[in-house]
């Protein structure tokens, strides 16, 4: 979802990430300023549709004027971790990851490898 000031702007449906981050970064004005939130639903079946963000969701973040990125913790698949790095710090872009709910299951990870596929990226990589 894509939040500014406390209001939703835009919730990602089966269109996927990109495009609610356009919306998003669309509702918000001109100034941006607004910030992305990539969770799990509650009961999400990680079998088939593992929450992750890459370069593109970056670039989408930056070309929306979305200035924070904050993903949930150990259930969002980061990829290139050091592109991301790069690409936050290039477009003033915070990356921050937030607890889940229940912090201590792992239920719907299918098996220890997509688990261990699951990482968390350090607590900020960009500045606001």
């Amino acid at each position: 979802m894509v939040v500014k000031d406390g209001t939703v702007l835009a919730v990602e449906g089966f269109e996927g990430t990109d495009k609610c981050l356009q919306r998003g970064g669309e509702l918000a004005g001109p100034r941006g300023g607004a910030v992305a939130v990539k969770v799990a639903k509650a009961g999400h079946d990680m079998r088939f549709d593992v929450p992750c963000i890459g370069g593109k969701t970056v670039e989408t973040c930056a070309a929306a004027g979305v200035s924070v990125l904050a993903l949930e913790a150990g259930q969002t698949l980061v990829l290139d971790q050091d592109l991301l790095a790069t690409l936050t710090k290039k477009h003033s872009i915070s990356l921050v990851t937030v607890a889940s709910p229940d912090a201590t299951e792992t239920v719907g990870l299918p098996d220890p490898a997509v688990q261990a596929g699951c990482k968390t990226v350090a607590s900020e990589t960009g500045s606001a």
